[in-house]
Protein backbone atom coordinates (compact mmCIF):
# COMPACT_ATOMS: atom_id res chain seq x y z
CA UNK A 1 0.00 0.00 0.00
CA UNK A 2 0.84 4.26 -0.37
CA UNK A 3 2.50 3.89 2.93
CA UNK A 4 5.55 5.54 4.45
CA UNK A 5 7.97 2.97 3.47
CA UNK A 6 6.44 2.67 -0.17
CA UNK A 7 7.26 6.44 -0.82
CA UNK A 8 10.56 6.27 0.20
CA UNK A 9 11.18 3.42 -1.88
CA UNK A 10 9.21 4.58 -4.52
CA UNK A 11 11.33 8.05 -4.28
CA UNK A 12 14.97 6.45 -4.37
CA UNK A 13 14.24 3.63 -6.40
CA UNK A 14 17.27 1.81 -6.56
CA UNK A 15 19.22 4.79 -6.67
CA UNK A 16 18.14 6.03 -10.33
CA UNK A 17 16.68 9.38 -11.14
CA UNK A 18 13.21 9.96 -10.10
CA UNK A 19 12.66 11.93 -13.59
CA UNK A 20 14.31 9.01 -15.60
CA UNK A 21 12.18 6.67 -14.19
CA UNK A 22 9.16 8.54 -14.50
CA UNK A 23 9.72 9.21 -17.85
CA UNK A 24 10.85 5.50 -19.18
CA UNK A 25 7.54 4.25 -17.03
CA UNK A 26 5.48 6.93 -19.03
CA UNK A 27 6.91 5.62 -22.26
CA UNK A 28 6.85 1.69 -21.63
CA UNK A 29 3.22 2.94 -20.10
CA UNK A 30 2.04 4.19 -24.05
CA UNK A 31 3.76 1.59 -25.38
CA UNK A 32 2.09 -1.05 -24.09
CA UNK A 33 -0.98 0.33 -24.01
CA UNK A 34 -0.93 1.21 -28.30
CA UNK A 35 0.90 -2.01 -29.29
CA UNK A 36 0.48 -4.99 -26.99
CA UNK A 37 -1.67 -4.80 -24.20
CA UNK A 38 -0.86 -8.04 -22.28
CA UNK A 39 2.45 -6.11 -21.18
CA UNK A 40 2.26 -4.20 -18.54
CA UNK A 41 5.45 -1.63 -17.70
CA UNK A 42 7.07 -2.38 -14.44
CA UNK A 43 4.28 -4.95 -12.01
CA UNK A 44 6.40 -3.50 -8.93
CA UNK A 45 4.75 0.13 -9.81
CA UNK A 46 1.38 -1.88 -9.36
CA UNK A 47 2.24 -3.19 -6.26
CA UNK A 48 3.63 -0.33 -4.69
CA UNK A 49 0.87 1.87 -5.15
CA UNK A 50 -1.66 -1.33 -3.52
CA UNK A 51 -3.31 -1.88 -6.80
CA UNK A 52 -4.82 -5.66 -7.62
CA UNK A 53 -2.75 -7.36 -10.54
CA UNK A 54 -5.93 -8.90 -11.52
CA UNK A 55 -6.92 -5.06 -13.59
CA UNK A 56 -6.94 -6.11 -17.47
CA UNK A 57 -3.90 -4.68 -18.98
CA UNK A 58 -5.31 -2.14 -21.03
CA UNK A 59 -7.21 -0.11 -18.36
CA UNK A 60 -4.38 -0.64 -16.49
CA UNK A 61 -2.48 1.19 -18.72
CA UNK A 62 -4.51 3.61 -19.78
CA UNK A 63 -5.06 4.67 -15.84
CA UNK A 64 -0.67 4.50 -15.15
CA UNK A 65 -0.12 6.79 -17.62
CA UNK A 66 -2.49 9.29 -16.62
CA UNK A 67 -0.94 8.76 -12.82
CA UNK A 68 2.62 9.00 -14.07
CA UNK A 69 2.37 12.43 -16.16
CA UNK A 70 1.02 13.61 -13.16
CA UNK A 71 3.97 12.69 -11.17
CA UNK A 72 5.99 14.16 -13.44
CA UNK A 73 4.34 17.24 -13.67
CA UNK A 74 4.82 17.46 -9.76
CA UNK A 75 8.46 16.38 -9.66
CA UNK A 76 9.84 20.02 -8.16
CA UNK A 77 7.00 20.21 -5.53
CA UNK A 78 7.21 16.21 -4.05
CA UNK A 79 9.39 13.54 -5.81
CA UNK A 80 12.48 14.83 -6.02
CA UNK A 81 12.34 15.91 -2.24
CA UNK A 82 11.54 12.47 -1.43
CA UNK A 83 14.50 11.51 -3.09
CA UNK A 84 16.80 13.61 -2.60
CA UNK A 85 16.76 14.08 1.34
CA UNK A 86 14.18 11.32 2.07
CA UNK A 87 11.33 10.98 4.04
CA UNK A 88 12.32 12.03 7.01
CA UNK A 89 14.13 15.34 5.76
CA UNK A 90 11.04 16.93 3.60
CA UNK A 91 8.21 19.15 4.70
CA UNK A 92 9.80 20.69 7.66
CA UNK A 93 7.68 22.23 10.54
CA UNK A 94 10.14 24.89 10.81
CA UNK A 95 9.69 26.20 7.19
CA UNK A 96 6.25 25.84 7.49
CA UNK A 97 5.74 28.21 10.64
CA UNK A 98 7.12 30.79 8.64
CA UNK A 99 4.63 31.15 6.66
CA UNK A 100 1.88 33.87 7.19
CA UNK A 101 -1.38 32.21 5.82
CA UNK A 102 -1.84 28.51 5.80
CA UNK A 103 -2.53 26.14 3.92
CA UNK A 104 -5.83 24.18 5.32
CA UNK A 105 -8.11 20.92 3.57
CA UNK A 106 -11.36 20.25 5.54
CA UNK A 107 -12.76 16.58 5.00
CA UNK A 108 -13.84 14.66 3.82
CA UNK A 109 -17.44 14.02 5.20
CA UNK A 110 -20.39 16.19 5.75
CA UNK A 111 -20.48 16.98 9.11
CA UNK A 112 -23.54 19.15 9.32
CA UNK A 113 -22.22 22.02 7.62
CA UNK A 114 -19.29 22.51 9.46
CA UNK A 115 -16.37 21.72 7.62
CA UNK A 116 -18.07 24.41 4.61
CA UNK A 117 -18.38 27.17 7.88
CA UNK A 118 -14.90 26.71 8.90
CA UNK A 119 -13.67 26.92 5.29
CA UNK A 120 -15.07 29.75 4.20
CA UNK A 121 -13.94 31.90 7.41
CA UNK A 122 -10.85 31.09 7.21
CA UNK A 123 -11.01 31.83 3.59
CA UNK A 124 -12.29 35.39 4.54
CA UNK A 125 -9.05 35.44 6.99
CA UNK A 126 -6.48 35.54 4.05
CA UNK A 127 -5.93 31.59 4.55
CA UNK A 128 -6.11 28.88 1.76
CA UNK A 129 -9.23 26.75 3.13
CA UNK A 130 -10.28 23.75 0.95
CA UNK A 131 -13.72 21.48 1.88
CA UNK A 132 -12.99 17.43 0.05
CA UNK A 133 -16.01 15.34 -0.03
CA UNK A 134 -15.66 11.79 -1.28
CA UNK A 135 -19.15 11.82 -2.66
CA UNK A 136 -21.94 14.42 -2.48
CA UNK A 137 -23.97 11.94 -4.31
CA UNK A 138 -24.50 9.90 -1.04
CA UNK A 139 -25.48 12.96 1.24
CA UNK A 140 -25.92 15.65 -1.09
CA UNK A 141 -29.26 17.16 1.35
CA UNK A 142 -25.93 17.35 4.35
CA UNK A 143 -24.09 20.31 2.24
CA UNK A 144 -24.06 23.55 2.16
CA UNK A 145 -21.00 23.95 -1.01
CA UNK A 146 -17.80 21.82 -1.25
CA UNK A 147 -14.54 22.41 -2.94
CA UNK A 148 -13.92 19.06 -4.31
CA UNK A 149 -16.00 16.16 -4.63
CA UNK A 150 -14.12 12.76 -5.82
CA UNK A 151 -17.32 11.04 -6.13
CA UNK A 152 -16.63 7.96 -5.12
CA UNK A 153 -19.71 5.86 -5.54
CA UNK A 154 -18.84 6.69 -9.41
CA UNK A 155 -18.01 4.17 -11.81
CA UNK A 156 -14.67 5.10 -13.01
CA UNK A 157 -14.90 2.48 -15.95
CA UNK A 158 -18.46 2.21 -17.12
CA UNK A 159 -19.45 -1.32 -18.07
CA UNK A 160 -16.40 -3.24 -15.94
CA UNK A 161 -16.60 -5.19 -12.53
CA UNK A 162 -17.14 -4.21 -9.17
CA UNK A 163 -13.72 -5.00 -8.36
CA UNK A 164 -11.92 -3.40 -10.94
CA UNK A 165 -13.94 0.11 -10.26
CA UNK A 166 -13.05 -0.81 -6.46
CA UNK A 167 -8.84 -0.52 -7.38
CA UNK A 168 -9.63 2.22 -9.24
CA UNK A 169 -11.36 4.16 -6.50
CA UNK A 170 -8.47 3.10 -4.20
CA UNK A 171 -5.72 4.42 -6.94
CA UNK A 172 -7.87 7.87 -7.25
CA UNK A 173 -7.35 8.56 -3.83
CA UNK A 174 -3.52 7.45 -3.65
CA UNK A 175 -2.95 10.21 -6.55
CA UNK A 176 -5.15 12.54 -4.84
CA UNK A 177 -2.83 11.82 -1.92
CA UNK A 178 0.20 13.17 -3.55
CA UNK A 179 -1.29 16.04 -5.07
CA UNK A 180 -2.55 17.05 -1.17
CA UNK A 181 1.45 16.59 -0.10
CA UNK A 182 1.95 19.25 -2.15
CA UNK A 183 -0.75 21.63 -1.50
CA UNK A 184 -1.92 21.80 1.81
CA UNK A 185 -0.28 22.37 5.32
CA UNK A 186 -3.35 21.47 7.79
CA UNK A 187 -5.38 18.53 7.50
CA UNK A 188 -8.51 18.88 9.69
CA UNK A 189 -10.43 15.78 9.12
CA UNK A 190 -13.71 15.14 11.09
CA UNK A 191 -15.48 12.19 13.03
CA UNK A 192 -12.56 10.44 13.01
CA UNK A 193 -12.12 9.66 9.25
CA UNK A 194 -9.52 10.40 7.07
CA UNK A 195 -7.80 10.17 3.30
CA UNK A 196 -7.67 6.36 3.43
CA UNK A 197 -11.37 5.66 5.68
CA UNK A 198 -10.88 1.79 5.74
CA UNK A 199 -14.95 2.08 4.13
CA UNK A 200 -16.57 3.93 1.46
CA UNK A 201 -20.48 3.36 1.43
CA UNK A 202 -19.80 0.23 2.95
CA UNK A 203 -17.19 -0.91 0.27
CA UNK A 204 -13.60 -1.93 1.74
CA UNK A 205 -11.49 0.67 0.79
CA UNK A 206 -7.87 1.66 2.29
CA UNK A 207 -6.24 0.18 4.95
CA UNK A 208 -7.35 2.80 7.64
CA UNK A 209 -5.49 5.43 8.41
CA UNK A 210 -2.34 4.70 6.06
CA UNK A 211 -2.21 7.83 5.47
CA UNK A 212 -1.98 9.62 8.38
CA UNK A 213 1.96 8.11 9.29
CA UNK A 214 3.24 9.81 5.79
CA UNK A 215 1.55 13.08 6.35
CA UNK A 216 2.71 13.55 9.69
CA UNK A 217 6.14 12.53 8.75
CA UNK A 218 6.30 14.58 5.86
CA UNK A 219 5.35 17.47 8.44
CA UNK A 220 1.72 18.21 7.66
CA UNK A 221 -0.23 19.41 10.94
CA UNK A 222 -3.14 16.82 11.68
CA UNK A 223 -6.79 17.43 13.82
CA UNK A 224 -9.77 15.55 14.56
CA UNK A 225 -13.24 16.97 15.21
CA UNK A 226 -16.00 15.36 16.91
CA UNK A 227 -19.28 16.88 17.45
CA UNK A 228 -20.90 13.56 18.56
CA UNK A 229 -21.20 10.96 21.03
CA UNK A 230 -21.09 7.99 18.61
CA UNK A 231 -17.48 8.53 18.10
CA UNK A 232 -16.29 10.09 21.15
CA UNK A 233 -18.29 8.77 24.39
CA UNK A 234 -17.49 5.35 26.04
CA UNK A 235 -21.29 3.62 25.71
CA UNK A 236 -20.23 1.37 29.41
CA UNK A 237 -20.09 5.29 30.77
CA UNK A 238 -22.31 7.85 29.02
CA UNK A 239 -25.22 5.14 28.58
CA UNK A 240 -25.69 5.61 32.78
CA UNK A 241 -26.54 9.21 32.22
CA UNK A 242 -30.55 10.41 33.08
CA UNK A 243 -32.17 10.89 31.03
CA UNK A 244 -29.96 8.18 28.84
CA UNK A 245 -29.36 8.77 24.64
CA UNK A 246 -28.39 5.11 24.08
CA UNK A 247 -31.67 3.44 25.36
CA UNK A 248 -33.04 4.38 21.62
CA UNK A 249 -30.05 5.12 19.74
CA UNK A 250 -30.00 2.58 16.84
CA UNK A 251 -26.42 2.66 16.44
CA UNK A 252 -25.30 1.48 19.45
CA UNK A 253 -28.11 -1.33 19.15
CA UNK A 254 -26.40 -2.42 16.06
CA UNK A 255 -22.64 -2.90 17.84
CA UNK A 256 -21.39 0.81 15.94
CA UNK A 257 -20.59 2.52 18.87
CA UNK A 258 -18.82 0.72 21.54
CA UNK A 259 -15.78 0.89 24.12
CA UNK A 260 -13.29 -1.02 22.07
CA UNK A 261 -13.84 1.29 18.87
CA UNK A 262 -13.74 3.88 20.62
CA UNK A 263 -10.64 3.53 22.77
CA UNK A 264 -9.12 2.26 19.44
CA UNK A 265 -10.26 5.40 18.10
CA UNK A 266 -8.20 7.77 20.86
CA UNK A 267 -5.40 5.91 20.42
CA UNK A 268 -5.06 6.35 16.64
CA UNK A 269 -5.56 9.93 17.03
CA UNK A 270 -3.27 10.61 20.32
CA UNK A 271 -0.74 9.07 18.11
CA UNK A 272 -1.08 10.17 14.38
CA UNK A 273 -2.51 13.93 15.51
CA UNK A 274 -1.55 16.94 16.50
CA UNK A 275 -4.67 17.98 18.15
CA UNK A 276 -8.16 16.69 18.83
CA UNK A 277 -11.03 18.91 18.99
CA UNK A 278 -14.51 18.39 20.36
CA UNK A 279 -17.70 20.75 18.89
CA UNK A 280 -19.22 20.30 22.42
CA UNK A 281 -17.86 20.91 26.25
CA UNK A 282 -17.10 17.16 27.50
CA UNK A 283 -14.56 15.15 25.75
CA UNK A 284 -13.28 13.06 29.47
CA UNK A 285 -13.90 9.97 28.20
CA UNK A 286 -12.42 10.24 25.07
CA UNK A 287 -8.90 12.23 25.33
CA UNK A 288 -8.62 14.94 28.53
CA UNK A 289 -6.30 16.93 26.61
CA UNK A 290 -8.74 17.36 23.74
CA UNK A 291 -9.39 21.21 22.70
CA UNK A 292 -13.39 22.58 22.80
CA UNK A 293 -14.30 25.10 19.87
CA UNK A 294 -17.62 25.56 19.28
CA UNK A 295 -19.24 25.30 16.64
CA UNK A 296 -20.32 27.78 13.64
CA UNK A 297 -22.92 29.01 10.81
CA UNK A 298 -23.02 31.14 8.42
CA UNK A 299 -24.13 34.10 9.85
CA UNK A 300 -25.10 35.22 6.32
CA UNK A 301 -26.94 32.39 5.65
CA UNK A 302 -29.45 32.22 8.56
CA UNK A 303 -30.21 35.39 8.75
CA UNK A 304 -33.29 36.13 10.02
CA UNK A 305 -35.60 37.62 7.66
CA UNK A 306 -37.75 40.89 7.90
CA UNK A 307 -40.51 39.90 5.95
CA UNK A 308 -41.31 36.44 7.78
CA UNK A 309 -44.71 34.89 7.48
CA UNK A 310 -47.26 36.26 10.88
CA UNK A 311 -49.48 33.45 11.94
CA UNK A 312 -52.44 33.92 14.71
CA UNK A 313 -51.23 34.64 17.88
CA UNK A 314 -53.48 32.24 18.91
CA UNK A 315 -51.57 29.42 17.57
CA UNK A 316 -47.78 28.29 18.55
CA UNK A 317 -45.98 26.77 15.88
CA UNK A 318 -43.37 24.14 16.94
CA UNK A 319 -40.82 22.64 14.88
CA UNK A 320 -38.06 19.66 15.73
CA UNK A 321 -35.62 17.87 13.78
CA UNK A 322 -36.04 14.70 13.92
CA UNK A 323 -32.30 13.84 13.50
CA UNK A 324 -33.08 10.70 10.70
CA UNK A 325 -35.20 8.39 13.17
CA UNK A 326 -35.69 5.81 10.65
CA UNK A 327 -32.04 4.95 10.79
CA UNK A 328 -30.82 6.23 14.01
CA UNK A 329 -33.90 6.11 16.64
CA UNK A 330 -35.51 8.81 18.49
CA UNK A 331 -32.05 10.51 19.31
CA UNK A 332 -33.92 13.73 19.58
CA UNK A 333 -36.51 12.86 21.72
CA UNK A 334 -39.09 13.39 19.55
CA UNK A 335 -41.79 11.20 21.56
CA UNK A 336 -41.71 13.57 24.60
CA UNK A 337 -42.33 15.91 22.13
CA UNK A 338 -45.29 14.64 21.03
CA UNK A 339 -46.76 13.78 24.18
CA UNK A 340 -46.15 17.46 25.60
CA UNK A 341 -47.67 18.84 22.25
CA UNK A 342 -50.68 16.14 23.25
CA UNK A 343 -51.58 17.13 26.97
CA UNK A 344 -51.52 20.91 25.27
CA UNK A 345 -53.66 20.12 23.14
CA UNK A 346 -56.14 18.64 25.49
CA UNK A 347 -55.56 21.38 27.84
CA UNK A 348 -56.91 23.58 25.07
CA UNK A 349 -53.98 25.46 23.56
CA UNK A 350 -53.79 25.65 19.97
CA UNK A 351 -50.42 24.28 18.87
CA UNK A 352 -49.06 22.99 15.37
CA UNK A 353 -45.99 20.79 15.22
CA UNK A 354 -44.07 20.30 12.29
CA UNK A 355 -41.39 17.79 12.21
CA UNK A 356 -38.37 18.08 9.88
CA UNK A 357 -35.73 15.57 8.78
CA UNK A 358 -33.32 15.02 5.45
CA UNK A 359 -34.02 18.71 4.14
CA UNK A 360 -31.10 20.56 1.85
CA UNK A 361 -29.92 23.09 4.54
CA UNK A 362 -30.34 25.83 2.14
CA UNK A 363 -33.91 25.18 2.44
CA UNK A 364 -33.97 25.09 6.25
CA UNK A 365 -33.91 28.48 6.99
CA UNK A 366 -37.23 29.24 5.58
CA UNK A 367 -38.71 26.45 7.27
CA UNK A 368 -37.20 27.47 10.47
CA UNK A 369 -38.33 30.86 9.86
CA UNK A 370 -42.24 29.72 9.97
CA UNK A 371 -41.57 28.30 13.53
CA UNK A 372 -42.49 30.17 16.50
CA UNK A 373 -40.11 27.40 18.97
CA UNK A 374 -38.16 25.03 18.09
CA UNK A 375 -37.35 22.05 20.21
CA UNK A 376 -33.53 21.03 19.32
CA UNK A 377 -32.27 17.90 21.38
CA UNK A 378 -34.00 16.18 24.92
CA UNK A 379 -31.49 13.50 25.66
CA UNK A 380 -27.91 14.10 24.65
CA UNK A 381 -27.05 17.14 26.89
CA UNK A 382 -26.21 19.71 24.64
CA UNK A 383 -27.27 21.81 22.08
CA UNK A 384 -26.61 21.21 18.31
CA UNK A 385 -26.15 22.55 15.09
CA UNK A 386 -30.45 22.96 14.67
CA UNK A 387 -30.52 25.06 17.87
CA UNK A 388 -27.26 27.39 16.51
CA UNK A 389 -29.41 28.25 13.07
CA UNK A 390 -32.58 28.79 15.11
CA UNK A 391 -30.85 31.24 17.39
CA UNK A 392 -29.51 33.05 14.94
CA UNK A 393 -32.90 33.43 12.97
CA UNK A 394 -33.94 34.72 16.06
CA UNK A 395 -36.22 31.70 17.46
CA UNK A 396 -36.35 30.67 21.47
CA UNK A 397 -34.82 26.91 21.77
CA UNK A 398 -35.55 24.20 24.08
CA UNK A 399 -33.06 21.71 25.13
CA UNK A 400 -31.86 19.44 27.46
CA UNK A 401 -28.45 20.88 29.14
CA UNK A 402 -26.41 18.85 31.67
CA UNK A 403 -24.98 21.08 34.11
CA UNK A 404 -21.23 19.74 34.22
CA UNK A 405 -21.43 20.70 30.22
CA UNK A 406 -23.11 23.96 31.01
CA UNK A 407 -20.96 25.23 33.72
CA UNK A 408 -17.73 24.33 31.61
CA UNK A 409 -19.32 26.35 28.47
CA UNK A 410 -20.48 29.78 30.49
CA UNK A 411 -16.76 29.92 32.53
CA UNK A 412 -15.05 30.00 29.04
CA UNK A 413 -17.61 31.81 26.42
CA UNK A 414 -21.14 32.50 28.24
CA UNK A 415 -24.67 31.25 29.59
CA UNK A 416 -26.44 30.70 26.39
CA UNK A 417 -29.84 32.16 26.42
CA UNK A 418 -31.59 28.01 25.63
CA UNK A 419 -34.92 27.37 27.35
CA UNK A 420 -34.43 24.41 29.66
CA UNK A 421 -36.07 21.23 29.51
CA UNK A 422 -35.68 17.33 30.74
CA UNK A 423 -37.62 15.36 28.46
CA UNK A 424 -40.25 15.02 31.62
CA UNK A 425 -40.39 18.37 32.19
CA UNK A 426 -41.29 19.20 28.39
CA UNK A 427 -44.71 19.95 29.18
CA UNK A 428 -44.71 22.23 32.08
CA UNK A 429 -41.66 24.15 30.12
CA UNK A 430 -43.16 24.69 26.88
CA UNK A 431 -46.56 25.41 29.16
CA UNK A 432 -44.59 28.44 30.93
CA UNK A 433 -42.87 29.91 27.65
CA UNK A 434 -47.04 30.00 26.10
CA UNK A 435 -48.09 31.96 29.17
CA UNK A 436 -45.08 34.49 29.88
CA UNK A 437 -45.21 35.26 26.44
CA UNK A 438 -41.32 36.62 26.09
CA UNK A 439 -40.34 34.37 23.40
CA UNK A 440 -39.22 37.40 21.22
CA UNK A 441 -37.12 38.69 23.89
CA UNK A 442 -34.97 35.59 23.74
CA UNK A 443 -35.09 34.90 20.14
CA UNK A 444 -33.38 38.55 20.31
CA UNK A 445 -30.98 37.25 22.92
CA UNK A 446 -30.09 33.97 20.73
CA UNK A 447 -29.22 36.21 17.61
CA UNK A 448 -27.04 38.27 20.01
CA UNK A 449 -25.52 35.10 21.62
CA UNK A 450 -24.90 33.28 18.22
CA UNK A 451 -22.88 36.30 17.04
CA UNK A 452 -20.59 36.35 19.58
CA UNK A 453 -20.14 32.79 20.72
CA UNK A 454 -20.90 30.77 17.01
CA UNK A 455 -19.45 33.89 15.20
CA UNK A 456 -17.59 31.83 11.71
CA UNK A 457 -14.93 34.43 11.74
CA UNK A 458 -13.79 34.29 15.76
CA UNK A 459 -14.38 29.81 15.43
CA UNK A 460 -12.06 30.55 12.23
CA UNK A 461 -9.14 32.10 13.85
CA UNK A 462 -9.60 30.21 17.13
CA UNK A 463 -8.83 27.18 14.92
CA UNK A 464 -5.57 28.85 13.08
CA UNK A 465 -4.27 29.59 16.47
CA UNK A 466 -4.68 26.12 17.47
CA UNK A 467 -3.03 24.64 13.86
CA UNK A 468 -0.06 27.02 14.47
CA UNK A 469 0.47 25.99 18.41
CA UNK A 470 0.40 22.59 17.28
Amino acid sequence: MLDSFGLAQWANRNQRSDTQWISTQTALARRSHDHSPNTFPDPKLLSLLGAPTYLPPASRCRFFSSILHELRSQRSHCISKLAKYGLDHCGSPAAEAQTEFLRILHGPIPLVGLPWAFSRAQRKLGHTSDYLIFDSSTSGWLLEGWDRDLRLSAPLIKGRSCGINFAFRHLKVAKFLLECIRKYDVFHFYSGWSLFPGLSNGVPFFPRYKDLPILKRLGKKIVFYHAGCRDSKLRSKFSKNIPSLCEVCKTGMTGGCNDQLTTAQCLMERKHGHRIVTGFPDMSDFDRESVYVPAAVDLDLWSPSENREKTSSQVLRVLQVTGNIETRGDIKGVQYTMEAVKRLKDEGHQIDLTFVDNVPVRSMPSIIEKADIVVDNLLFGWYGLTAIEAMALRKPVIAFLRQPWLKFHSERFSRPPIIQSRPDELHSVMKQAIMNGDLEEIGLEGRRYVEKVHNPLKIGQMLIDLYRSA
